[in-house]
């Protein structure tokens, strides 16, 4: 099992190339990423992507044992996999492991989830997620997404925007 380190978690960011007068002519990287702190996202973005991806995020423990048998019922209901159960925290944790459908990876991604939350604050596990996840085109992050998609900054996205991008 991968260890939780801040090395291991942190995404890479994109090169950026600038004139000698300091304006940017080039980005460059196989990601397009701009960090963004969670304190510069705006509320209604948060509660956006809480509410669509994760509405247990604030009271679980990095797995969500309501979410696992919902999904686990909805799954046999229709005899395939309709249905995933990870949360935000686990989604976090999954870029440090295979994309193997073992029962012994989702064991990991479990204690792997569990480790994060003992370590990090619901905050900095969303913060990393926010600056994790993945648009199109080569485009990482709710911020690169808001500047490429609509060539705004976060606080400038309406809410149709933003249900966009949740």
């Amino acid at each position: 099992v991968p260890d939780i380190t801040q090395a291991n978690l942190q995404d890479p960011l994109s090169s950026e190339i600038y004139d000698k007068n300091l304006n940017l002519i080039a980005t460059v990287g196989a990601e397009k990423r701009e960090y963004v702190s969670i304190n510069d996202i705006p509320k209604n973005i948060t509660d956006a992507v809480l509410s669509t991806e994760d509405s247990r995020f604030q009271s679980h423990i990095g797995i969500d044992p309501i979410r696992l048998i919902k999904a686990a019922l909805v799954n046999i209901r229709s005899n395939s996999a309709q249905q995933g159960a990870s949360t935000i925290t686990q989604q976090v944790v999954n870029s440090l492991l295979t994309s193997d459908k073992s029962l012994q990876r989702k064991i990991q991604e479990a204690y792997l989830s569990l480790k994060l939350e003992n370590r990090y604050s619901k905050d900095d596990i969303l913060e990393m997620y926010m600056n994790k996840i993945y648009y199109s085109d080569g485009q990482y992050g709710i911020k690169t997404a808001a500047k490429y998609f609509y060539n705004k900054e976060l606080n400038q996205l309406t809410l149709p925007q933003i249900a966009l991008l949740t």
